[in-house]
């Protein structure tokens, strides 16, 4: 299962193999493709009446390339009247039958063909992994990225700065940009997953080989309520959770739950539907920074699904544990209020400036050289604001969060200025 995982991430994280030819800040050669309905869509003519050209190239084969289907959408919904989209297929192996059928599974309402000849993949040194390219309205490439966006705001955020009415001339965005806004996430003690129903049982599996533990759920109910916590060193942004069947995949600030002490995914129960009999979910660096650091948990609905787990997990020598894989180390309970300051890079912010407010007063606190900000105030529900940040670092003003009644801990994220 470990390779599968790590293979499965490499296909995530994939930068297109072959160069991009120098094609960044150039014009790129004027093409028209004919989409699997028989319209024509020409580059040039579709820039005539908007800000830019969103093509992006797929193949169909690709399951981990089908999850940001939905962003696609979801971004052709906000921006098809400003930017002109058309989704072809570069694998060889794709013909339009199977093309059709992708269109119709993720409801594109955009072109979506075949890149014949792979002429287009050729010229922008596209492989069979997902490659999208943004054309200004000059005509010019001014963003290449070959791999998957792992969230619509992704997306949304390698388009808006095409958009502009002071968009003057071609200028070339290099990368996805860092999320900048100011916000607040929970912190655990360490990186984990769980599941938080009531009527469930968790089971255990050992291996001989790392990762020697993986855990699985038997959950009664149709849907497994997925509960994720990080550690302050893990930059929510860099991290996804996503259903291993295929069915989604999520940055997991989009996870966060109201009451902003966990990251929940409600995740169905497979029952057996579809010849499948359990679900996985993963929590992953999409960075592949930590591989190492994946959880995966399996979900099922009965004893009858454990031994085919067992079964399909055998196969890759995992041994269901009869000790039960042992009782998780209970955390001792914080003693203090403690906020992690960090910027986008998830880099600490030392001198930052915060109180601690109740309605009769409020307690100032500074961030040590480590970025961290420990506040020893009885335990009630404390109005904290951010009041200053160093020079080089901003912050939205009106951004403010409540601590529950018990100490504990988040990760306060500003943005460091000029990257």
């Amino acid at each position: 299962m470990k390779k599968a995982v790590s293979v499965l991430l490499a296909l995530c994280l994939a930068i297109a193999l072959a160069e991009d030819a120098g094609i960044l800040g150039r014009p790129l050669a004027d093409f028209t493709a004919t989409d699997i309905d028989g319209n024509p869509f020409t580059l040039s003519e579709a820039l005539k009446d908007h800000d830019a050209a969103l093509i992006h190239l797929f193949s169909t084969r690709s399951e981990i390339c089908a999850l940001e289907g939905p962003f696609l959408e979801e971004a052709f919904a906000r921006y098809g009247d400003r930017v002109a989209f058309i989704a072809l297929s570069c694998d060889p192996e794709d013909t339009e039958q199977t093309v059709r059928a992708c269109r119709e599974a993720h409801g594109f309402s955009f072109p979506v063909g075949l890149d014949e000849g792979l002429e287009l993949a050729r010229t922008v040194g596209a492989d069979v992994l997902a490659t999208t390219l943004i054309v200004d309205r000059f005509g010019n490439v001014a963003f290449r990225y070959g791999g998957i966006f792992k969230s619509v705001r992704e997306l949304c955020s390698v388009i808006e700065p095409f958009l502009g009415g002071d968009y003057a001339q071609t200028a070339v965005l290099d990368g996805i940009p860092a999320v900048s806004a100011t916000g607040v996430f929970p912190v655990a003690a360490s990186r984990e997953v769980r599941v938080d129903n009531e009527n469930i049982k968790p089971v255990f599996f050992t291996n001989d080989a790392p990762p020697t533990r993986l855990e699985a759920w038997i959950v009664e109910d149709s849907v497994a309520h997925v509960r994720m916590e990080l550690p302050a060193s893990d930059n929510p942004y860099d991290m996804v959770c996503y259903d291993a069947n295929g069915a989604s995949l999520h940055e997991l600030p989009t996870l966060l739950n109201a009451q902003r002490d966990a990251y929940v995914l409600d995740a169905p129960i497979s029952g057996g539907g579809d010849g499948c009999f359990y679900t996985r979910v993963c929590l992953s660096d999409w960075t592949g920074k930590d591989p190492e650091g994946d959880i995966n948990v399996y979900l099922i609905d009965d004893e009858a699904s454990l031994d085919a787990l067992c079964e399909h997990l055998g196969k890759e020598g995992w041994v269901l544990s009869e000790a039960g894989g042992g009782e998780r180390a209970v955390q001792p309970a914080m003693e203090a209020y403690v906020v992690h300051v960090v910027d986008q890079y998830g880099d600490p912010v030392p001198g930052a400036f915060v109180t601690f407010c109740t309605d009769s007063a409020c307690a100032p606190v500074l961030a040590d050289e480590n970025g961290d900000i420990t506040f020893a105030g009885a335990p009630q529900v404390y109005h904290v604001q951010l009041q200053r940040v160093p020079e080089g670092y901003s912050f939205d003003p009106d951004f403010e969060f409540s601590t529950g009644d018990a100490p504990d801990e988040w990760l306060l994220r500003v943005c460091r200025d000029g990257k």
